[in-house]
């Protein structure tokens, strides 16, 4: 994409650039008769500082603009294409793309695209691309950000389930104890007005387990007087 918006402004029709040369005594570079050598750097440095890509306008098989630097810090003008590339792209006329090609001694991935001027001839090539490390760096990146965020997911379910589960045991064991209460004769006892205000079945439990305590309660305190009237 990068490749494509720098050749789309030095178009001059939909063939390709009217014509490309290299003026190597003035270091200039002549692009439909118009130098762009300062114009292309300034671009190509502007991609490379907001978006790490890499550019380059090669004349021929050569580097003339370039973003591209060696690993003493200089620009890498001067150098060749690789002989894959240019078979593809100079002599074939065909776009390249590679996710392992060698740039100024770096491993990157690439995209270059032939200029075709108006005789139809392949007279040079645009560059974009980004070295593999950065590319890397920002995936390992991304798959330990993810990795984190999965962690923390997974540490908070695990709490959320600890709690939930804490809840419910508390339910059960407050009715187990009621009914064992009321299985030998001790009808005074209270239940956990948390559990007797829950919405489910562990709620219901609760409220049954109180029910029945009430109701035997009523029936042992109305057994005197029935007692008496049937006296």
């Amino acid at each position: 994409a990068s490749n494509l918006m720098v050749y789309e402004q030095f178009k001059t029709s939909a063939a390709g650039v009217t014509s490309l040369e290299y003026e190597e005594a003035a270091d200039e570079i002549y692009m439909n008769g118009d130098p762009v050598h300062d114009k292309l750097t300034e671009l190509f440095d502007s991609y490379k500082q907001e978006t790490d890509i890499d550019c380059t306008l090669f004349v021929g098989d050569t580097r003339r603009a370039t973003s591209v630097k060696g690993a003493d810090g200089k620009r890498a003008t001067g150098t060749k294409a690789a002989d894959a590339v240019i078979a593809t792209v100079l002599q074939g006329k065909q776009k390249y793309s590679s996710e392992n090609t060698q740039v100024a001694g770096k491993a990157y991935f690439v995209s270059y695209l032939p200029i075709i001027d108006e005789t139809g001839s392949a007279v040079g090539m645009f560059f974009a691309g980004i070295p593999r490390a950065d590319v890397e760096k920002a995936i390992l990146n991304a798959l330990l950000m993810m990795l984190i965020i999965a962690a923390v997911v997974v540490v908070a379910f695990l709490i959320i389930a600890v709690i939930l589960a804490n809840k419910m045991a508390n339910v059960v064991i407050d009715a187990d104890n009621a009914n064992s209460k009321i299985s030998s004769g001790n009808l005074v006892f209270t239940l956990d007005e948390k559990s007797l205000q829950r919405k489910d079945e562990l709620g219901a439990l609760a409220r049954n387990a109180a029910s029945l305590r009430d109701k035997l309660t009523e029936v042992i305190s109305g057994s005197p007087d029935k007692a008496n009237a049937i006296a």
